[in-house]
């Protein structure tokens, strides 16, 4: 499992990231008033573009993923970095999405943010067909990993995922014991299928800066230790229900990921209230579960 995080100068993580996410605005200086004469701010735009060009130059060992903060895409500008570097991605919002067409004509690789969330097959086949090299999974897509899997690896599609959240849509994701829920224990099963992760640690949206205290934590629990002591809430930002995950039972998550989630149209399987029930009455007596035992 590869991992993703924003751009950070001298990050004593370097080594263990694998892809740079930076926001690039081309048209930071035409927003204002602050420079008066039209050439002036070409200018800067272009002193901001030189710059940007300086970047993917000295991180061309890196890949990079581009959120443009604006709606309108300088194509051209793109057309330059992908020649300078082949490791350039486009990272699209929904509300850039009539920019795919113009992206595949020119060869630039992209895919969408986690504002367009991939919840079933349907969606997921049409965005391949566009051309998407990456994808956010969420809602049915987490129970039926294999076979998303298998298909994103046959047209060389990345699964993504945001470790620290709940890759759900639905209303109630926070309190409901079937939402994909994953904890730090789960690392190992996640990484047959994950192929990028990251974490949220933004303190209330992707404006705020990146609290990497908090990255510290996460990346310690998930990538090194595989386990968390405690209730999965103070690690996961939209979970709203006790969890506590040294108590839950071995290979639980290994089902819950192929499981079709049949309980949403069939009611015969109870496993994920039973689990958790169990969890917490083993929570109450003071007993853990230590990878496939109990003591």
């Amino acid at each position: 499992m590869k991992l993703a995080t924003p751009f950070q100068l001298h990050c004593k993580y370097e080594d263990v990231i694998d892809e740079w996410n930076i926001n690039y605005d081309p048209y930071k200086y035409t927003k204002t008033d602050k420079l008066n004469q039209a050439a002036d701010k070409k200018e800067e735009s272009q002193m901001l573009f030189d710059k940007l060009i300086s970047f993917v130059e000295e991180y061309s060992h890196k890949r990079i993923n581009i959120s443009i903060t604006d709606t309108d895409i300088p194509i051209n500008h793109l057309v330059t970095l992908n020649k300078i570097h082949d490791n350039i991605y486009v990272k699209l919002s929904i509300y850039q999405a009539y920019y795919a067409e113009k992206l595949k004509e020119k060869e630039i690789k992209f895919f969408f943010d986690n504002t367009i969330p991939v919840s079933t097959f349907t969606l997921l086949d049409e965005l391949i067909k566009i051309g998407v090299t990456d994808v956010y999974i969420a809602d049915d897509l987490c129970y039926r990993l294999d076979d998303v899997s298998k298909r994103c690896k046959k047209d060389n599609v990345q699964i993504r995922l945001i470790l620290n959240r709940i890759p759900a849509t639905t209303p109630r994701a926070d309190v409901d014991i079937h939402s994909p829920i994953f904890t730090p224990r789960h690392f190992e099963a996640l990484d047959e299928y994950i192929d990028v992760a990251e974490f949220d640690c933004h303190y209330d949206n992707e404006s705020d800066a990146y609290n990497w205290s908090v990255f510290n934590v996460l990346y310690k629990s998930w990538f090194i230790k595989h386990d968390w002591y405690n209730d999965l809430r103070e690690i996961n930002k939209d979970l709203a229900i006790f969890y506590p995950v040294r108590q839950e039972m071995p290979l639980f998550i290994e089902r819950k990921m192929n499981c079709g989630r049949k309980c949403a149209y069939e009611d015969t399987c109870h496993k994920c209230e039973t689990i958790i029930e169990l969890a917490e009455l083993l929570y109450d007596d003071g007993v853990y579960v230590k990878r496939g035992k109990i003591e």
